[in-house]
């Protein structure tokens, strides 16, 4: 049966920024002759631990993995399935060191990778929990509903020009027809272009129809 180590590779956290408290990290499956073991399933068993390496377990969960294709394993501490303790209630302000156990699908026992101290990543948490210790922001509220309109400004003044030059008389248009009757009579004093309907009366060929004049003499159109 093979020797089963987790070999850490990364362990990081932005916890200084963020407000939850979680670990990311990653982390490299390999054997005890240092194989890498890729698209590996196993349950990987985190247990904290805290003063010394050999102190009292704090807090521990489990996560479901699968290995890369290079071994690679990413993993966020404080989101497996605890075995007990809430990870909110560790004290990030004590020395704490994680160890790590893993069992890989098939077998019965876990197999222990080691343990190493947590250094800088977790006082993330602490620091965070120290500047929050007189209320931390909450969330940015709903926007309000809007204001009422204010009242409308006075007017603004009356905007004024020059006026223009006048423009030049345009020509005469044609006279329209004196009347839409038919008559007898012929108009007094004609103007040129003037027109009228003539019952036929003094039209050449005695049917009635429009007389235009054409400034001299009375023309049947």
């Amino acid at each position: 049966m093979k020797n089963w180590l987790l070999f850490l590779f990364c362990l990081c956290s932005y916890l200084g920024m963020a407000q939850t408290e979680s670990i990311p990290f990653q982390t490299i499956l390999t054997d005890s002759e240092d194989a890498v073991l890729n698209n590996v399933s196993a349950e990987l068993q985190v247990d904290i631990i805290q003063n010394s390496p050999t102190g009292f377990v704090v807090y521990s969960e489990v996560h479901d993995i699968v290995s890369g294709n290079n071994g690679e394993i990413y993993l966020t501490i404080g989101t497996g399935d605890p075995l007990g303790a809430d990870f909110d209630e560790v004290d990030w302000s004590k020395p704490n060191y994680i160890d790590l156990s893993v069992k890989p699908s098939g077998f019965s026992n876990f197999y222990n990778a080691g343990t190493r101290e947590l250094l800088s990543v977790p006082y993330a948490i602490f620091a965070l929990k120290v500047s929050c210790a007189d209320g931390c922001p909450g969330d940015v509220g709903p926007v309000g509903i809007n204001g009422q309109d204010g009242p409308n400004g006075p007017p603004g003044f009356s905007g004024f020009g020059s006026t223009g030059a006048t423009g030049g008389t345009g020509p005469q248009g044609l006279s329209g027809v004196q009347t839409l009757n038919m008559t007898d009579m012929v108009p007094v004093n004609p103007s040129n272009n003037q027109f009228y309907i003539d019952d036929g009366t003094n039209r050449a060929d005695g049917v009635p129809g429009i007389r235009f004049f054409n400034g001299t003499d009375w023309l049947d159109i």
